[in-house]
């Protein structure tokens, strides 16, 4: 199974702040690396990071106090209610997730698992279950409820819920072969045996009764062989599915892209290093019937390396025919044939990445070597052509030699550093690598407000938090993505982003050339273009009431936490009943962010606790019209050329917004006149410096055909982002950005025959005097309204342009032997060709004069005859 870049951006966007290594699905050998989002909302900590992220921050700690302020107390603003928990549990990890809000009863359960990891040094297997039904006030030990169940201690390793049913929740327990169930969020909890270890679990979004397992062993080789199991009473009963398949990964289908919700696609291993994509419909029966084979035919001949389904579209790869590097086919909406991805690049394809396709667009990572990693977007929507947008972002690989051996043995699972904000679809942030050698390189911060038409650096303070002038571009902002939450030295908080506050943005970073191990806080609500610093240091942080309320705490262990209710300012406030510091590990939040309760999870004297923080106070009465105020965002990527039209609450004012709460008033789509910001480069062109579109390779631009006399759209080197096509073009746009129409180039003329009438023999026609002479003549190419078309024979000359000329008719008035010469030109090429010419009179009787001699001979007397003709008449 393979770890999805969008669940990464959840787990470790608020809520994983567990050393990297202890995610516990591991990626094989995979170019796509796509994880199912099971683990979509979970947290996981670990007491074995304790000591390591004291060590590692407590440098930069001293550095930050030397210079820290104090954050501007609003003193006119109540501290919300904070409620501590008893300890829950001194197990080496906890796994916590807020359950999605169920539509009756308007809370949502949050389970906590605790539990020992495998490289735990306890001796101590089993595990324990709490549950809080009143936004974590209090929690209760159901683990009871599981040792009735199996007849003694479980050992649980994981549990998985989907939101479309939030009660029903799937327990597995790997030691003792169970899988336990509960479709009441663990008010009571059922206990099913199965003939395998289960690994990992999915629950169907369109029918949740139906339920895949996984499970890995290793057969007599020694290879890990995985199969899978289904339910579809719920997780009652499990049957092995397609015992002859060997799984590598698994995604339901969208009927969003003419699937059933139902369908299977399976990627299952085929023999060494090679793999083949299956469909089943597991609508029916008691398992999936109606196989399909989805990698066979042209032009996939041969074997196949990987195979993705994402979104509507479904990848594969292949090696060349060197097996040099790899060859990408892409089929669009499940129809048709599959394509091979047209890449122009002058290096080889050693692996490929998926990382994002939304928007009708794919935005793909290509490795060429160990030192070069590229970001290439789609042309169209059905994604088979591809210019470069960003090169050199950084990428990561465990598999391969493209990261540092701490890295590949830290993180076990593909990424690259680029992040997608929420709430606006075409806003990203990527980390790059500066040009240089190996090992002497810096990681810099881009981001685009286009999908990676056109990249630029953050604009951050005018000053630093020393008071220095920072010159933009120059002297940028930096942010930490997925790298910085994962790097040894100096592990931060990713940039924050929500669909529920669009343009709200959290990040830590640094202020200068180049990201550094001593960040700050810096908090955007424009969606990125402005960022201010709002604390010293670096900060774990949570969003509440649609952006409304923001919570914050150290990352090294404290008494107190920070809140703003103006994004600006931080107000302290102490955690209470706490005599020694906490080591607060993440904050939690209800799914959405709309909700004003907040868990700070923490460890105090080796033991979990959990601090439940009610904003409601602190943000005063509900919201009424006058405290809102209305802003545009445009081009938000929904649809091309939409406006959208949300409120944004006034920084000047306290107030609850709610749940119920709608930001966006209003989406339209008039139409927007196209500016560079709706281009991205064109096929066979990549970014300079300065943004520009400028062509890779001196090739030529002109289509292989492209007939003389035709016209074809010769790109300036910019090609509309497939969100934009909708925009007008003006004559600016038109004159710099646009395509031009260009006629196909003149082409050197290629003779193909010249015919006659009488027909020539060895380039000579024999023709009667008076008659009629036809002759055409023909080309293999050339556009006949610019071909010239020039005709000599003894005193006749003449010539013309176009297709009227191409043939002539002369009558033969002379006799004798000639030479016709016809000459075939255009502004490229010039072609002579010559027929020689017998003009010859018809023979009749008045034409000849007989005479004998002698004039009258006598019987037996020798006679001679002479036979005169005129010339011109071939004997």
């Amino acid at each position: 199974m393979y770890l999805n870049t969008i669940v990464l951006w959840t787990l470790i966007g608020c809520i994983i702040i567990a050393e990297v290594r202890s995610i516990r699905f591991t990626s094989p050998q995979h170019l796509f690396s796509d994880e199912p989002d099971i683990l979509d909302g979970y947290f996981h900590t670990s007491q074995n990071e304790h000591e390591r992220t004291k060590r590692s921050t407590h440098q930069e700690e001293t550095i930050h106090s030397r210079v820290r302020r104090q954050s501007r107390v609003r003193n006119n603003v109540p501290d919300p209610v904070i409620t501590k928990s008893k300890p829950l549990c001194d197990h080496n990890r906890l796994i916590i997730r807020w359950t999605d809000t169920n539509l009756v009863s308007q809370t949502g359960a949050i389970i906590a698992l605790c539990r020992e990891d495998a490289s735990s040094r306890t001796t101590r297997n089993n595990a324990a279950v709490f549950v809080s039904y009143d936004y974590g006030l209090n929690w209760k030990n159901v683990t009871d409820k599981f040792t009735q169940a199996l007849g003694k201690k479980p050992t649980i390793d994981m549990y998985y819920t989907v939101a479309e049913s939030p009660n029903f929740i799937l327990f597995t327990d790997k030691v003792n072969k169970k899988i336990f169930y509960t479709n009441d969020a663990a008010r009571t909890i059922h206990a099913t045996s199965v003939v395998f270890a289960p690994s990992d679990v999915s629950i169907n979004r369109g029918n949740p009764t139906i339920v895949v397992a996984s499970s890995s062993t290793r057969n007599r080789e020694g290879k890990i062989i995985t199969r899978l199991y289904m339910s579809k009473d719920s997780g009652q009963t499990y049957t092995i599915l397609r015992s002859y398949i060997d799984v590598k990964a698994y995604y339901w289908g969208s009927t969003e892209y003419g699937d059933k919700a139902t369908d299977l696609f399976i990627e299952a291993k085929k023999s060494v290093g090679s793999v083949q994509g299956f469909k089943l419909d597991c609508s029916t029966g008691v398992t999936c019937g109606n196989p399909q084979t989805l990698t066979d035919g042209a032009p996939l001949n041969g074997d196949i390396t990987d195979f993705l389904v994402k979104g509507p579209y479904m990848f594969v790869t292949q090696h060349n025919k060197g097996k040099t590097g790899v060859n990408l086919f892409v089929k669009y909406k499940r129809s048709g044939t599959f394509k091979m991805a047209k890449i122009i690049t002058t290096s080889l394809l050693k692996e490929v990445f998926v990382y994002d396709v939304s928007g009708g667009q794919v935005m793909l990572v290509v490795n060429h070597r160990k030192n070069e990693t590229n970001l290439y977007n789609s042309l169209d929507i059905t994604g088979s052509n591809y210019s470069l947008s960003l090169p050199r972002v950084l990428y990561h690989n465990p598999n391969t030699e493209v990261s540092s051996h701490w890295l590949r043995n830290a993180v076990k699972y593909r990424f690259v550093d680029v992040w997608r904000v929420q709430g606006l679809p075409s806003v990203y942030f990527a980390t790059q690598l500066t040009v240089g050698p190996v090992g002497g390189r810096y990681l810099i911060s881009k981001m685009t407000f286009d999908k990676g038409g056109i990249w630029k650096k953050i604009k951050g303070p005018e000053k630093n938090k020393y008071g220095r002038p920072c010159h933009y571009p120059v002297c940028s902002l930096h942010v930490n993505l997925l790298y910085g939450s994962i790097y040894r030295y100096s592990k931060t908080t990713p940039l924050m982003s929500r669909k529920s506050a669009p343009g709200l943005l959290m990040a830590t970073g640094v202020l200068g050339t180049n990201l550094k191990i001593t960040p700050d806080t810096y908090l955007s609500r424009d969606g990125g273009n402005t960022f201010k610093m709002v604390l010293r240091g670096k900060r774990r942080f949570s969003f509440g009431d649609h952006g409304g309320f923001v919570l914050a705490s150290d990352f090294q262990s404290s008494t107190q936490i920070q809140y703003s209710v103006d994004f600006e300012n931080f107000n302290p406030v102490i955690l209470p009943n706490t005599t020694r510091n906490v080591d607060i590990k993440t904050i939690l939040t209800e799914p959405g962010e709309k909700g004003v309760i907040f868990l700070v999870i923490g460890l105090v004297n080796g033991f979990y606790h959990i601090f439940q923080v009610n904003a409601t106070r602190s943000l005063g009465v509900p919201c009424t019209e006058k405290d809102f105020y209305k802003v545009n965002v445009t081009d938000i990527g929904v649809g091309g050329c939409a406006v959208q039209q949300v409120q944004l609450r006034n920084s000047s004012t306290q107030c609850l917004t709610g749940k119920n709460y709608k930001r966006v008033i209003s989406i339209t789509y008039s139409g927007c006149m196209c500016r560079r910001r709706h281009y991205q480069c064109d096929l066979q062109f990549m970014p300079d410096k300065r943004g520009s579109c400028v062509q890779m390779l001196p090739t030529s631009l002109i289509p292989s055909h492209c007939p003389e006399g035709t016209h074809f759209m010769q790109s300036r080197g910019y090609s509309k982002i497939p969100q934009y096509v909708s925009c007008t073009e003006d004559n600016e746009t038109r004159r710099t950005l646009s395509a031009v129409r260009t006629p196909c180039p003149v082409e050197v003329l290629r003779l193909d025959e010249v015919k006659t009438l009488p027909k020539m023999k060895n380039n000579m026609v024999r023709i009667a005097h008076g008659r009629p002479l036809h002759f055409k003549v023909a080309l293999k190419n050339g556009y006949l309204p610019h071909i010239n078309f020039t005709y000599v024979f003894d005193d006749y000359n003449v010539n013309g342009i176009g297709e009227n000329y191409s043939s002539r008719i002369l009558k033969m008035n002379k006799t004798g032997s000639f030479v016709l010469l016809i000459k075939v030109s255009n502004p490229k090429s010039f072609i002579q060709y010559s027929i020689n010419v017998n003009v010859i009179r018809p023979l009749n009787a008045t034409m000849m004069k007989l005479t004998m001699y002698p004039e009258e001979p006598s019987i037996k007397e020798k006679t001679a005859f002479m036979l005169q003709m005129p010339d011109g008449i071939d004997p």
